[in-house]
């Protein structure tokens, strides 16, 4: 067992300066000197008619290994701290929806930075109107304030006996609109609602603190409708 230790020291001494893995022992060694050296993948998710947005970061170490953060670091968007939701580096918070969202990056070697974004305008679902009869083979959906510099992905689900049928297009260059043919329509039938989401996505791909990140602000706008012949 001693000799395995050392063995084990010694590998780490060779690669200093990175994180180091052992295949044979159930641990990683980290040798991060700040969240410079770790990435993440954040989204802000608002939803129509509410009050508040869901946030939802996974951060990982400079191997690409998901990790929590330790040592005094803290992340939080609009004053509200991220925190551990239990799957390694996975973190949450419930926040006030604002225009604005800003994520303060907290680390004790580097001091406090911030990123900006903004959030995605309400969508107005022009065509089909809500509760009007769609036909499966085949339908035309329209929303106003089409913006090509945001994403949009479009999800069709349907529920009967409790099971649940469920088909996503996107994400796409926002074009303010989609025709959906019979084979988008292909799983679903008549019977039972048919639930119609737009999602708008702003993205940004750095958050200052990280040394590599992505961003993004989501609004989604949904409506029930019948599905027809």
């Amino acid at each position: 067992m001693t000799r395995r230790l050392i063995l084990s020291c010694l590998a780490c001494a060779a690669c200093a300066g990175a994180g180091c893995w052992f295949p044979d022992i159930d641990a990683r060694i980290q040798d991060s000197d700040s969240l410079e050296d770790f990435g993440a993948v954040m989204s802000i998710r608002g939803i129509a008619g509410s009050s508040v947005a869901e946030v939802v970061a996974v951060f990982s170490d400079a191997r690409g290994f998901a990790t929590d953060l330790e040592d005094g670091r803290v992340v939080a968007i609009g004053g509200v701290a991220l925190d551990p939701v239990g799957g390694l580096g996975v973190y949450s918070a419930t926040i006030p929806a604002n225009a604005t969202y800003v994520v303060t990056v907290t680390d004790p070697t580097r001091g406090v930075q911030t990123t900006q974004i903004d959030a995605v305008d309400d969508v107005t679902i022009t065509q089909p109107a809500a509760g009007e009869t769609v036909s499966l083979s085949g339908f035309s959906l329209q929303w106003l304030g089409r913006d090509s510099s945001l994403d949009v992905v479009l999800t069709l689900s349907e529920t009967i006996f409790g099971d649940e049928k469920r088909r996503e297009f996107g994400p796409e260059p926002d074009a303010g609109g989609y025709t959906f043919d019979a084979d988008d329509l292909s799983i679903f039938q008549q019977g039972a609602n048919l639930l119609i989401s737009v999602t708008r996505i702003r993205t940004q791909e750095h958050i200052n603190g990280f040394g590599s990140a992505t961003l993004t602000a989501e609004h989604t706008q949904s409506q029930t409708n019948l599905p027809g012949p």
